[in-house]
């Protein structure tokens, strides 16, 4: 009695433990097949498309490599500008140092009316690059 509870008990974990490899071996490749689509619409500048796919991979695995800066660059792509804050804000803490992130939440903010903060970003942006004619002119406008 005790070798056929031990038998099932086996029986049991090994199917427990395939099914569980196939789970995590499904949402692996369904992130990187998507993932992937999106690399490409977004090289082929088809934006819609990549952010579709982008989602499609956020919604199952937000810490995916390089997601968050793919779609704030998408949404910046597309103009929909409040979408890509979210996402240049979450690159932005690490990097406080980067002209291009900088530069980008600027222009972002200026689009959506936030002149004070706007010109923060692109004074902090004419820190890492004072050459910048872009940040001279935003500024000026802002």
């Amino acid at each position: 009695m005790i070798e056929s509870i031990a038998i099932i008990l086996v029986i049991f974990s090994i199917l427990l433990a395939n099914f569980w490899f196939w789970f995590y071996w499904m949402e692996k490749t369904y992130c990187q097949r998507f993932y992937e689509q999106g690399l490409y619409d977004y090289e082929q500048e088809k934006y819609a498309n990549a952010k579709t796919s982008f989602l499609k991979v956020e919604a199952k695995n937000p810490a995916y490599a390089d997601l968050v800066q793919y779609l704030g660059n998408t949404f910046y792509k597309l103009e929909e500008y409040s979408n890509a804050k979210k996402y240049f804000e979450q690159m932005l803490k690490g990097a406080t140092k980067d002209f291009t992130l900088l530069y980008s939440m600027g222009f972002i903010l200026q689009n959506l009316k936030e002149y004070s903060k706007a010109e923060e970003y692109y004074k902090k942006a004419s820190e890492v690059d004072a050459d910048s004619l872009d940040c001279t002119l935003n500024l000026a406008i802002s």
